[in-house]
């Protein structure tokens, strides 16, 4: 589905409402699917991903969520949070993700 994603913190540490919101959306295909994480958990994960729509690469328009839980949902919008990879580490994460239209722009 097509989602615009803001991330709600960084580097593990939580965002001012203000930063928040001057943030980009970054829109994108939402999936969450269950994989094999050995390497970081040791045991089977949901990961979310957000996927480009140009669909000319198959690259993530956001690092991976890894150990993903739904931390709130509403009729248009849910919460996913779990842990994101930058730089070796990993912090806390979460997402404000929108439900769009795909015709909108």
């Amino acid at each position: 589905m097509i989602f615009e994603v803001r991330r709600r913190r960084r580097r593990g540490v939580p965002l001012s409402q203000e930063d928040f919101l001057r943030g980009p959306a970054i829109v994108g295909d939402l999936r969450v699917e269950e994989c094999g994480d050995l390497r970081h958990f040791g045991r089977t994960i949901q990961v979310a991903t957000l996927h480009s729509l140009s669909r000319t690469r198959d690259i993530y328009e956001l690092p991976p969520l890894y150990d993903v839980r739904l931390a709130g949902m509403a009729p248009l919008a849910l919460t996913l949070t779990g842990v994101e990879f930058e730089g070796g580490a990993g912090y806390v994460q979460t997402w404000w993700c929108v439900g769009r239209n795909r015709d909108t722009s």
